[in-house]
């Protein structure tokens, strides 16, 4: 055989190799820089350090399993690289059902992560998915995100820098639904949450549904909102559905009321049906 067939038996072998990826059947599994690893079977990781920890442009496809347990970290899943993918080829994959952060990014790098995460559940947790909760040296975390639902979570669905998502749902946690200084979305459910549905300092929505918060359904600095309905929300405990710093943009936007922030009560937009 001439060597230029043994080289292409070679690529042959190692394109199906990354093709089949790294098989994920335990806990306290770490997925190398560049790899994918595929979840073989659902894991109930009690007591161990994490479930699954993903290097640099590395991937964990959930495969349409869950992720139960305790861990001590208080996180299932990181992210300890700058970019990190998630996301579940068959069905969709399921993280939660304890006292610990279902998806945690940046903790492990010195400014920067992202994290592309797609057809995710993150339920029933202390958090869904957490940025860097390094206070002295934040770190900027980047989340593109598609049909991913964050909720029931005693805290937070969705606490990052900057989101960017389509069909994402983060209802019903304890806190806020999805909380980023910068957020662009498509077609964003967060309803029933214990604060403000979407909160942050630049928010920008189409197809919004932000119902029945314990705070403001909408609550950042400044907001453009299309094709929203935004009601029976209790911002500031009167009721407020809209309280941005700066006027929204608002189209087709159904609301009760709204206010400006940092004025007096009763100072609002014009925006709403109560206003």
């Amino acid at each position: 055989m001439t060597i230029r067939g043994v080289l292409a038996i070679v690529v042959v072998l190692s394109a199906a190799r990354q093709g089949l990826g790294l098989d994920i059947t335990a806990c306290n599994t770490l997925v190398p820089d560049n790899e994918v690893g595929v979840l073989q079977t659902d894991m109930s990781c009690g007591g161990a350090f994490i479930a699954v920890g993903l290097g640099e442009n590395s991937t964990l496809d959930m495969n349409g399993h869950s992720i139960t347990g305790t861990f001590p970290t208080g996180r299932a899943v990181e992210c300890r690289g700058i970019r990190c993918t998630i996301l579940s080829s068959n069905g969709t994959g399921r993280i939660g059902g304890g006292d610990f952060d279902a998806v945690q990014i940046g903790f492990f790098t010195s400014n920067v992560a992202r994290l592309r995460i797609s057809d995710v559940d993150l339920h029933d947790a202390r958090g869904g998915l957490h940025g860097s909760g390094n206070v002295l040296f934040e770190r900027d975390t980047r989340v593109v995100a598609q049909r991913v639902a964050a909720h029931g979570n005693a805290d937070f669905g969705i606490w990052v820098t900057r989101f960017t998502g389509a069909h994402i749902d983060a209802s019903h946690n304890g806190v806020v639904g999805v909380s980023a200084d910068k957020l662009r979305g498509t077609t964003i459910t967060t309803s029933s949450n214990g604060a403000s549905g979407l909160f942050g300092d630049r928010i920008s929505a189409k197809g919004l549904i932000s119902n029945d918060n314990g705070v403001a359904g909408v609550r950042a600095v400044s907001a453009s909102l299309k094709n929203a309905t935004i009601t029976g929300n209790n911002g500031f405990g009167m009721g407020i559905d809209v309280a941005t710093l700066n006027r929204p943009h608002a189209h087709n936007v159904t609301c009760g009321k709204s206010q400006v922030l940092a004025a007096v009560a009763g100072a609002n937009w014009g925006i709403c049906t109560g206003d």
